[in-house]
């Protein structure tokens, strides 16, 4: 361990004091030239980077489909020929042909998204990299395993040639006779459930309020993922995807009466909330109605206890409890020489157990407790705050807020006459690109060090998530935006497991798909859809491994992950310097 930066270098850390810089577990210094030099290897305790390893390391095999010599399973239909003509099993239906005509939505606004907006640079089927993805020829599109523009999703679809193109194909076989069949259950009072009919899915997002930064980018995360799923024929047998998006304005209050409207309005799940305190108010919401509830970013240790487990649950979490996380952040304050720590955290769900799980941890470190800090969320200055703190003189800081918080706290300590010099360490909360925003001047956050759940690892399934996702919307996937596109996968994958929409089976599906089980040895990763597709529809089991990482349930829904220690500068931004492992963590 090497120290990170000297003490009074940097106005976001001791700002006028030349004492030696904190130690932070394993930074590393600047190469010539100003440049940091990038992590010297993969995290402790994990499998080689980019290696096909399982949760532990352990490698998985991959269980392939015995296929023909187009590159398809025996089963699968054929893909559509060019000019438009049906491939076998579709009966020999027309382009045109009333009923039974293909659905070819426009690639730049998905009409199964209802509430999104149009998506910038989608139908431009270009790789920007150039050429095709690293790792897949330039054969013909028609070859097996050749690269072949995706037109619905916008992005490169490796795997075109093992699913029909398009959401689904009607069949018309029988199609008299699913007229009838509608129409006597209509005569009974029914509803009659077609091969068209879209499952409907709810997507409760911030995109406005204190996390609009972050919801915006999380709104196109699960967009990509409806869009694999629906381009590999969607689900239960062709019906597509619908995601219902509604704004909870960053407001429990508000995401409560937007969840209530989407129970009402059917859906069969929801993905959300952003906010703990807004996921703790939905979740009995939720649990009442028997709906499974999958939140990307909710990581309050509380939320662990609202409801029962196994077969009482009905929330789940692709990102990792705070639990954990404050004694990372501990550990941090204690590498970084910390000797007297305060505590400002935002008054709600995920401030307040965040707070009491840090002062918890520091109690078996060698760091004291100065003072703890509670604050309301949604404030454009915070000097009351901002003035206890300096008044406790604490050498260390830790800030458990959302960016647009944090940044108003950074920019009021800075203008204080004389702060004291202190070393800030945030969190997950913080690490977003409107926290350096909020604060009016990256120089207010330059230095500040902070800790997060690890949310893009060097995987084959991260790595394929954000290359879908760069080439579909023209820029890098943000924070969470693979825990929420995990949250969508796992339901969809969850709904075809159980072969049905009702809610009970859907949540006991969640526990299996992603199963960790040494007798499950089919690993499925982002980008894999129609192979997982096909699998769960012949009752062969699975493991998926998100893009956020492995993301196999315990008993309370919840994840476990590694985490990182990053650091904030002006010329490259947040910079991970060191990562501690699940393994680590156990010691």
């Amino acid at each position: 361990m090497v120290d990170a930066r000297p003490r009074g270098a940097r106005p976001g850390g001791r700002g006028g004091d030349d004492r030696p810089g904190p130690r932070v577990l394993g930074a590393r210094p600047r190469a010539p030239g100003g440049a940091r030099r990038s992590h010297p290897g993969p995290a402790r305790g994990r499998g080689r980077a980019g290696s096909r390893t399982g949760a532990r390391g352990r490698p998985r095999r991959r269980a392939r489909r015995r296929s023909d010599g187009d590159g398809r399973a025996p089963d699968a239909p054929a893909p559509r020929a060019a000019g438009g003509d049906a491939g076998p099993g579709a009966d020999g239906g027309r382009a045109g042909g009333g009923g039974c005509r293909d659905r070819v939505p426009d690639p730049g606004h998905d009409p199964l998204v209802r509430g999104a907006a149009r998506v910038p640079g989608v139908g431009h089927h270009a790789d920007p990299r150039g050429g095709a993805p690293r790792g897949q020829s330039h054969a013909h599109p028609g070859e097996p395993g050749a690269w072949t523009p995706d037109p619905l999703s916008g992005y490169d679809s490796r795997r075109s040639d093992r699913h029909p193109e398009g959401w689904s194909r009607v069949n018309c076989r029988g199609f008299g006779g699913f007229i009838i069949l509608a129409t006597l259950l209509a005569s009974c009072g029914e509803t009659a459930t077609t091969q068209d009919d879209p499952i409907r899915i709810g997507v409760v997002l911030s995109l406005s309020g204190e996390l609009a930064s972050v919801g915006d980018h999380l709104s196109s995360s699960a967009q990509l993922a409806a869009r694999e799923i629906n381009a590999a024929g969607g689900l239960l047998g062709g019906r597509p995807v619908e995601l219902v998006v509604r704004d909870d304005r960053t407001s429990p209050d508000q995401a409560a009466v937007v969840t209530q409207q989407l129970l009402d309005d059917g859906v069969v799940a929801i993905v959300g909330s952003l906010a703990s305190s807004a996921t703790e108010r939905t979740q009995a919401l939720t649990a009442e109605a028997q709906v499974p509830q999958v939140s990307c970013c909710s990581t309050s240790s509380r939320l662990t206890e609202v409801q029962g487990s196994g077969d009482e649950r009905f929330l789940f979490r692709t990102a990792p409890s705070d639990t954990v996380q404050a004694r990372v952040l501990a550990m941090v304050a204690e590498e970084a020489s910390c000797t007297r720590l305060a505590i400002m955290h935002v008054d709600d769900t995920y401030g307040q157990p965040f707070a009491a799980g840090i002062a918890q941890a520091i109690g078996e470190t060698t760091v004291s407790l100065s003072e703890v800090v509670p604050f309301t969320s949604g404030r454009s200055s915070y000097s009351a705050e901002v003035n206890t703190v300096a008044s406790a003189n604490p050498d260390c800081v830790a800030l458990v807020a959302f960016p647009d918080d944090g940044g108003a706290i950074l920019r009021g300590w800075n203008e204080l006459g004389s702060p004291p010099p202190v070393t800030w360490i945030g969190t997950d909360g913080v690490k977003d690109p409107g926290f350096p925003r909020a604060a009016g001047s990256d120089a207010y956050v330059d230095g500040v060090i902070g800790t997060a759940p690890i949310v893009e690892p060097d995987t084959p399934s991260a790595n394929e998530f954000a290359a879908a996702y760069e080439i579909t919307y023209g820029e890098r996937p943000g924070i969470f935006g693979g825990n929420q596109y995990d949250a969508v996968i796992l339901l969809a994958l969850a709904i075809q497991a159980a072969g049905s929409t009702d809610g009970a089976a859907i949540r006991d599906a969640l526990f299996r798909v992603a199963n960790e089980d040494e007798s499950t040895d089919t690993n499925i990763i982002s980008g894999e859809m129609a192979e997982a597709l096909a699998l769960l529809a012949e009752g062969r089991d699975i493991d998926f491994d998100g893009a956020s990482g492995p993301v196999n349930f315990d008993e309370n829904g919840d994840v476990t992950t590694d985490y990182e220690v990053w650091a904030y500068d002006t010329e490259s931004g947040f910079v991970r310097v060191d990562v501690i492992s699940e393994a680590d963590l156990s010691r």
